[in-house]
Order: C-alpha cells, then structure tokens, then sequence
C-alpha cells in the first residue's frame, strides 16, 4: 500500500520540549511504521535557528498554531495560524521561509520556487483540521526569525 507523504505537521508547543518530537508525531499522526517515520522525520526536521524560532513563537503567543511543512515539497518552512477569531474564515494565514539575516519581505521575495506549493499546505490544514478554510488567503513572508517574530507581534529578547 502507497501512503502519501503529508505536506504539513502540527506542532504542539508541548512537543518542543522533547529531543525527537518529530519522529513521535508522525508516527501518531499517521501511524506508520517506525522505520518510515524515521526517513519521513528527516523532511519535516529543524535547521539552523528553526526550533528556536517555534519555541520563541508558541511560548510566547499562545494564539498561534504552527505547521512545519515538509522541506522536500516547496511550501515554505512553516504555516502559521492565528486562532483568535472563533471563525476560519477570518482567520490570518502566514507561509513563511526564514532566510538567516535576511531583511522581512512579503509577497515571497527572496525565497524563489520556495512557496510554489504553499496553496496545497493551506489546503491540506484546511483539510485535516477544519481551522481555516480551504480557500483562506494567506500571506507569504520572507526574512530573518527576528524580523517575522516582531512582524507577528512578538519582541525579541
């Protein structure tokens, strides 16, 4: 049997505080065996300053849901939610690509075929999680984690 590779993952700010949680997720989400959540693990795993950037903004904005996206199907490197309104459809959507010490761009500057797939993660978290709207807009945002965490409303200390 074919599975399909999920092109976003939730992530809990709970799972932040474990080593692995990415491989513990997948394997929840969607209970495949070990071995497959391991090599799909790697498409979904944090570079550089990228958990970081999840811990700042999810302890620090508790409004916010984030999706990591799978780094292998040119969706960004992450979905952000902001949950506030009680209704998806005026929910804000943010695809972001963090380009290290890069000034913030919207609109997708700077980040190339990066978001050629956002449109399909959007659609897969309207899907999966009824939090948004299949045909929610949503903002592309490219720059230095720094810059997207003010832009969202978070000061970095």
């Amino acid at each position: 049997m074919k599975r399909t590779q999920p092109l976003v993952l939730h992530i809990p700010a709970r799972w932040l505080h474990y080593t692995q949680p990415l491989q513990y997720l997948l394997a929840l989400e969607l209970s495949w065996p070990t071995s497959m959540v391991h090599s799909l693990a790697e498409r979904f795993a944090f570079r550089n300053d990228e958990k970081r950037f999840v811990k700042e903004l999810l302890s620090r904005k508790k409004n916010l849901w984030c999706f990591r996206t799978n780094q292998q199907k040119f969706c960004g490197d992450f979905v952000i939610i902001d949950m506030s309104s009680p209704c998806p459809k005026k929910r804000e959507v943010y695809v972001l690509d963090l380009k290290r010490g890069a000034r913030l761009k919207s609109g997708g500057g700077g980040a190339g075929i990066q978001f050629k797939n956002a449109r399909l993660a959007v659609e897969e978290i309207a899907r999966k999680t009824e939090t948004i709207d299949k045909d929610t807009s949503y903002e592309l945002l490219t720059g230095d984690r720094e810059e997207i965490l003010a832009y969202l409303g978070i000061s970095y200390v």
